[in-house]
Order: C-alpha cells, then structure tokens, then sequence
C-alpha cells in the first residue's frame, strides 16, 4: 500500500509485462544491452589485439564503465522507450514491428507461426 501510495503523489503509473514478453516491452532488452554489448566488447577486442593479454576485473570495470557511458545516451534511452510503445505510449508499436516476423521452432527450418494480431472473427478462426 506504502509503493501505491508514493507511486501516486509522484505521478506514477506502474505496470508490468506479460510473462515471455521482456525481449520485446523492456527498454533495456530493446534498445540498450545490444549497444553496451557492442561498445564493451570493442574495447576488450582493442585491449586484446594491443596488449596481447586477457580481461582481468580492473580492466572488466574500467572497459564496462567506459562502454556503459557511451550506451545509455539520452537518445538511446529515450529510442528504448519510444520502441517498446511505453513513451510516449503506443501499445500498437510493439505488434507492428513483430506482425510480419515468423518464429521457427528449435532446431527446425521451418515456418510454424505467423505473429499477426486479429482484426474481425474471419482472422481469428
């Protein structure tokens, strides 16, 4: 009741994602691990190809904080946001992005479903 109350008199909403749904609705999945992934994992190739020796904790932290600042850019967060519909909010973004997508089943080359969102009884059937 205490977090409903403070989420209240700070304006607030808060929601959670459908179960097997983060990939897709999370700002961080979406739009900002793929680009800290990139930026951290440049700088340990560079280390690695200069230095010719591995990843120890310093130098884990020191290329982590570098990448992480380059990552998580106000325009990166922002696009995070904007691409999983949450701001401004749009709950067709996420549906339109993945419509004409096809999800294959694990070790199978072949389609076995379609992601598109029903519009009439004809489309649901």
């Amino acid at each position: 009741m205490q977090f409903c109350q403070y989420a209240l008199a700070h304006n607030i909403i808060p929601f959670c994602f459908p179960a097997h749904s983060t990939h897709f609705l999370q700002p961080l999945d979406v739009g900002l691990f793929g680009p800290l992934q990139r930026y951290y994992g440049k700088a340990a190739d560079d280390h690695m190809r200069d230095t010719r020796t591995g990843i120890v904790k310093g130098t884990f932290w020191q290329f982590y904080s570098v990448a992480r600042i380059a990552a998580y850019t106000a325009n990166n967060i922002k696009a995070a946001f904007r691409k999983t519909g949450i701001f401004p909010f749009n709950p067709d973004s996420v549906l339109t992005q993945h419509s004409s997508r096809s999800v294959t089943s694990p070790g199978k080359h072949q389609t076995i479903l379609h992601l598109k969102t029903p519009h009439n009884r004809r489309d649901l059937r």
